[in-house]
């Protein structure tokens, strides 16, 4: 028996149709997937490339790379980004004096703040101080403290060279421990203690 046209015409349209629910049934399940995808990829990609936190500090008095954050046991070499770091956090850190700095550099000192997890390569070569293949991070800062009591070394013998030192034990950081305080008060950056004394400088 052979189909009349009316048959056949009416097939061919019941085949489109059915086609074009398929095509709109792909297209509203591919919409969600795309949409979580590209929202997915939007937090990443905002999120990715710092990680925050409370960081122990490290520092040293020597040429080239000087600076360091301890993450996870190890050590990241770090430079400020002065420009997106707190002013008065970055101004407070820079003043501090090395009679404070240099005792107290190997994880007294706690940074908070962000940092960036790509690498930038530094300038190595003859007459630099750092060795080829060496790196750095940027570092966002956004406060920092040092736990109390700390050391300062104290010069016992002045205008006498060479000079003689010796450590005393401080509760606060005051003006006296820092080159210029203007632009911050020096008391923020001292953890709270039970007391406020300023034990060794007067004995």
């Amino acid at each position: 028996m052979i189909p009349s046209a009316v048959s056949v015409q009416k097939r061919v349209s019941e085949i489109a149709f059915q086609s074009s629910l398929m095509n709109q049934s792909k297209q509203l399940i591919i919409l969600p997937i795309a949409l979580l995808l590209t929202t997915s990829g939007f937090a990443l990609s905002k999120n990715s490339g710092t990680i925050t936190g409370h960081f122990k500090y490290k520092h040293a008095e020597c040429t080239g790379q000087n600076q360091w954050i301890y993450v996870k046991g190890r050590e990241l070499p770090i430079r400020f980004d002065t420009t997106k770091s707190n002013q008065s956090a970055i101004k407070a850190l820079s003043a501090l004096l090395p009679e404070v700095l240099g005792p107290n550099s190997n994880g007294k000192i706690t940074l908070v703040g962000s940092y960036e997890t790509r690498k930038i390569a530094l300038p190595s070569g003859p007459g630099r101080g750092d060795p080829p293949g060496s790196f750095y991070h940027n570092f966002i800062l956004s406060d920092w403290r040092i736990e109390t009591p700390f050391t300062r070394m104290v010069i016992t013998n002045p205008g006498e060279i060479p000079q003689e030192f010796r450590a005393v034990q401080l509760n606060s950081l005051g003006a006296n421990e820092f080159n210029n305080c203007k632009g911050f008060d020096p008391k923020r950056f001292s953890s709270a203690t039970k007391t406020n004394t300023r034990r060794g400088l007067a004995e």
